[in-house]
């Protein structure tokens, strides 16, 4: 998978509905099936899930970016913090650096009203 580097994270993909969503029995493992242009599919594949907000079919990314966890604690991810801590309970003082000592990285997806998060070890991006 190829990686741009711009002036946020590393960017993945944009501009894609997500069609479908699976996530293994599990739950380390998400794909997302995306449709480009109406037309053109791609397979969004997300091993080692730690969390996913991603959980509604016909929402458009606008962009996917990756960065390193520790960004989750910035000002810029604030509210994504707030959606985590409201969903999995306040996080213990060094949760994050532990998580990203075992390879967990922050997926940032822009959506049309605001963005989700994955958490996960790694995102694969093929054609279907």
């Amino acid at each position: 998978m190829e990686h741009i580097e711009n002036a946020g994270g590393k960017y993945l993909y944009g501009t894609m509905r997500v069609e479908d969503i699976w996530m293994d029995e599990t739950r380390e493992d998400l794909l997302l099936t995306l449709i480009y242009a109406e037309r053109e599919g791609r397979l969004a594949a997300y091993g080692g899930v730690y969390y996913n907000e991603i959980m509604e079919n016909g929402m458009t990314i606008v962009m996917a970016e990756e960065y390193p966890l520790a960004a989750l604690e910035t000002p810029r991810f604030r509210g994504a913090r707030e959606r985590f801590a409201r969903d999995c309970g306040e996080p213990e003082t060094g949760l994050f650096a532990e998580l990203a000592a075992r390879g967990i990285r922050l997926f940032v997806h822009y959506g049309k009203e605001r963005d989700h998060i994955i958490l996960a070890r790694r995102a694969e991006i093929q054609a279907r």
